[in-house]
């Protein structure tokens, strides 16, 4: 009976060391995996353009406008148009007309 009771014994805590080892394995990849998100995360909110209202630039009611260098001609805009200028531009005049 002493014989069994030590087989036992070995069992049980064979049993209760394969437990520890699988619960500290899914603890690891559980915070790993949690690592990971964060970091993902992290690296794709900072990619993108900090949107300011307080900044002209940032006004998503503007249009892109990118006139060109035309230094003889004149570039009419209409009132209440709403543009952001994304590059340098050269012209002549810049009448803004009502209607």
């Amino acid at each position: 009976t002493t014989l069994s009771l030590s087989e036992e014994n070995q069992r049980r805590v064979h049993t209760w060391n394969l437990q520890r080892r699988k619960n500290a394995l899914i603890c690891c990849g559980v915070s790993l995996g949690a690592f990971i998100v964060t970091l993902i995360l992290v690296f794709c909110l900072k990619k993108g353009n900090v949107l300011d209202e307080n900044c002209p630039d940032h006004n998503p009611s503007l249009s892109s406008w990118n006139p060109g260098h035309q230094p003889d001609k004149a570039v009419v805009v209409k009132r209440g148009h709403l543009f952001r200028l994304e590059r340098s531009a050269t012209f002549l005049s810049l009448p803004i007309q009502s209607g």
